[in-house]
């Protein structure tokens, strides 16, 4: 009986080690998880994640009709903040902008960085109207930031679904359109996509 007691600890013991190793295992997969989807800097979504999510929810809100709206969104006059101030000053005010965007958007909403100085959020559930209030807060809050002694502005685009996107990249190009047409109006504000803002080609 005392040799049976003592093996049965020994499993005993031999199962809890397993439990915490695979629980240990668990924990990392889900830090490399993170870490694979995340954008290093600002720890907003990478490019490829902001795609997989719009893979697997455009479709969706598309075919159900529901609402669905897309924000671009740069940092204006970026390239002068570099040169003028250093790398360094540049990505602390990439940071400073997507901490910004991030305490802005609403619980479902995502934040990608998706090149460079520009970022995109998806609204999944959100009427254009209320896109547009949060891209206003966004760029409020982005305005009134010194960042190493230095304050930016950004402007942004906003589309939705209901505005005949065939595909996430047809949702994003509409964004970006609007973006461009609030920089041609002067920077440092929301514009929200219209037929007559289309481009033909590339965004310049």
């Amino acid at each position: 009986i005392t040799e049976l007691e003592e093996k049965t600890r020994m499993l005993e013991n031999t199962m809890r080690e397993i439990g915490r190793a695979q629980l240990a295992i668990e924990k990392k997969n889900r830090e490399l998880s993170f870490l694979a989807s995340r954008d290093p800097m600002t720890s907003c979504f990478n490019r490829r994640s902001l795609y997989e999510y719009l893979d697997n929810n455009f479709t969706d809100a598309q075919q159900k009709e529901l609402p669905f709206c897309c924000i671009m969104t740069d940092i204006d006059h970026f390239k002068n903040v570099n040169d003028t101030y250093g790398h360094s000053v540049g990505d602390d005010i990439i940071k400073m902008v997507a901490g910004c965007l991030k305490a802005n958007i609403r619980d479902g909403d995502i934040v990608s960085r998706y090149v460079g100085e520009e970022f995109c959020i998806i609204l999944p559930g959100a009427s254009i109207q209320v896109a547009c209030q949060v891209a206003e807060r966004c760029r409020a809050e982005i305005e009134s930031k010194v960042t190493s002694d230095v304050k930016v502005t950004s402007s942004f685009g906003v589309s939705a679904l209901s505005y005949g996107a065939v595909d996430p990249q047809g949702l994003i190009h509409q964004a970006d359109e609007a973006l461009y047409h609030s920089k041609d109006q002067g920077r440092n504000k929301v514009s929200a996509w219209k037929p007559q803002m289309a481009i033909d080609g590339p965004i310049p």
